[in-house]
């Protein structure tokens, strides 16, 4: 009994080391439930019971549900796709983030039964597909996060990170930087940012989609060009391709982009930009800035407030 009490407290500690690094569904503005959405799924579903074969049909209606935060529908969804389809990456991609979403959802005993299938399913995607970044960012986090008993591992996570350079040295020296950072290597973690930042100014905003394959990664980009005061230009470029491409599957809330645009703006002197996208983010978040602070701090480097008055 003693024992089976040690690895549940184990795993709820795996469980709130992960939570920690996920901000609430609560920050996140879920689209309200519309005729056009009903409309939507209601044609998805007849089709798909004309078609069930038609397993486009059914990775839509997957798609929808996940658009509009229904993890549940998405989740039995994604699950009868894998089965269908087992050597699909993107349905054990798409499978595994929805368990990772459910994991913070329920209470943390509730989550334990989530990990091993989501860590398996982001392994199967990126088994399948040896240049989707993505997965392997989602893994990258994993094996640094998970004791060692679900399969956590540093040396996993260093050599997840070396198979991203491999696809692009520019998500390479994000990833490493943001592994650096989550290991409190604060001082080699900003040398990769600039290592980053080195590389992209030689680039132009519109051949970045060259190199980087994440919308989040753009946010990265643009928090490093941020705080270490560089190529403001770009900065606005990365804040404003993560928001236009912005889907429910970002692990951040669409106001964070809106106040980290807000302060290059404030940096460049465009006081009107800053201000309309300060009043954009404080409308979707009005705690923005304090929240920034909590579950978005970069290394050891001092936000930059946007002022209230």
């Amino acid at each position: 009994m003693e024992k089976t009490q040690r690895i549940i407290y184990l795993l709820l500690g795996c469980i709130t080391s992960l939570s920690a690094q996920r901000i609430p569904q609560s920050y996140f503005t879920i689209p309200e439930l519309s005729s056009s959405y009903l409309s939507t799924v209601d044609s998805l579903e007849s089709r798909h019971q004309n078609h069930p074969n038609d397993l486009q049909t059914l990775e839509n209606l997957g798609d929808i549900y996940g658009a509009y935060y229904q993890w549940d529908e998405a989740q039995k969804v994604y699950a009868r796709l894998v089965k269908k389809d087992p050597e699909n990456f993107r349905f054990h991609f798409k499978y595994g983030g929805v368990l990772g979403v459910k994991a913070l959802e329920v209470s943390r005993i509730q989550s334990v039964p989530f990990v091993r299938p989501m860590k398996a399913a982001f392994e199967k995607a990126a088994a399948l597909n040896t240049t989707h970044i993505e997965s392997r960012w989602v893994l990258m986090e994993l094996y640094e996060a998970l004791p060692f008993f679900l399969g956590g591992s540093s040396s996993k996570a260093q050599q997840t990170v070396e198979e991203i350079e491999q696809i692009s040295p520019l998500e390479g020296a994000l990833a490493q930087g943001f592994l650096l950072a989550k290991q409190n290597e604060i001082t080699k973690s900003k040398e990769f940012y600039k290592k980053a930042i080195d590389w992209v100014s030689q680039e132009s905003c519109s051949s970045l989609s060259n190199y980087l394959q994440r919308n989040q990664s753009y946010y990265e980009l643009g928090k490093a060009l941020l705080f270490l005061n560089q190529l403001p230009e770009i900065a606005i470029c990365c804040f404003s391709f993560f928001i236009e491409n912005y889907s429910s599957k970002e692990g951040l809330p669409l106001a964070f982009a809106h106040q980290r645009l807000a302060q290059v703006y404030d940096q460049a002197g465009n006081v009107k930009q800053a201000i309309w996208h300060h009043q954009k983010a404080i409308s979707q978040l009005p705690s923005v800035q304090d929240d920034l602070r909590e579950w978005d701090g970069f290394l050891d480097l001092e936000i930059v407030s946007f002022p209230e008055n």
